[in-house]
């Protein structure tokens, strides 16, 4: 079975289940109308029809973009809602810097396909700063020798910023770092250095970024390589989407 064809019905057989998982989430709505005092629940809604959406679009050849205009503050804003419950039952401190500048700006983009792309970049960092205090038992470092931002508790930062030309989407973690050696192939499919990884998180990422005539970089520190002036000891990744206003995709 062709690739194509094995993501096609797979698409197909998962998104069955999940149209009658929303099915039963509406009708549980109608029985029981206090549902609707929790404000988890409207964004449950709404990242139930962001998922079927996403196995549908898996469906079509992935080369392909549904591009739209989109609102760059309230896109992210609310791809910050659907994270937060998550990461705070993870015990992740979730930061969200979007300046006022955003506000209004719109960018040509599939917004499923983005979403999917920085929902990889905040998993990723997820599984990075979870594996923190395996890390530093492992390195020998000790409380004395961290910076602020390494005594803090796992901590992610989503943010952007946009210069008139380009969006830069940046996402922020202080776990601790990627090794030197495995930056060459960081971004290439079926490769990766973590337990139960499937290496395709960033190699997806990196292709709907290079869709969208845009790019992926990554920033990091690990511990062991050269100390920062500004930073003398923190360990990070920093993983940036920058993607065009405008200009053509596909």
């Amino acid at each position: 079975m062709q690739n194509d064809e094995y993501i096609s019905r797979f698409s197909h057989e998962l998104r069955n289940p999940l149209t009658l998982i929303y099915s039963s989430l509406q009708l549980l709505e109608k029985e029981c109308p206090a549902v609707r005092e929790s404000s988890l629940w409207e964004q449950i809604g709404k990242d139930m029809l962001d998922v079927i959406q996403l196995l549908k679009d898996m469906s079509a050849p992935f080369h392909r973009l549904q591009t739209a205009p989109l609102d760059v503050a309230e896109f992210l804003s609310g791809l910050a809602a659907s994270f937060a419950p998550s990461m705070k039952m993870r015990g992740i401190c979730f930061v969200t810097e979007f300046p006022d500048t955003l506000s209004g700006l719109v960018l040509t983009a599939d917004r499923q396909k983005l979403r999917q792309a920085v929902t990889n970049l905040i998993l990723n960092a997820a599984d990075a700063v979870s594996s923190r205090d395996s890390h530093e038992k492992t390195t020998g470092r000790e409380e004395s020798t961290l910076s602020a931002e390494d005594t803090t508790s796992g901590r992610i930062t989503l943010s952007a910023e946009s210069d008139g030309t380009f969006l830069s989407i940046h996402v922020r973690d202080n776990g601790p770092g990627i090794p030197l050696e495995y930056l060459a192939d960081l971004f290439d499919p079926f490769v990766t250095h973590k337990n139960g990884g499937s290496g395709l998180g960033l190699s997806v990422a990196r292709i709907i970024a290079e869709q969208h005539g845009g790019q992926l970089s990554v920033d990091t520190r690990c511990s062991g390589t050269p100390a920062h002036r500004d930073r003398p000891f923190a360990t990070y990744a920093d993983f940036c989407l920058r993607l065009p206003l405008k200009g053509d995709s596909g």
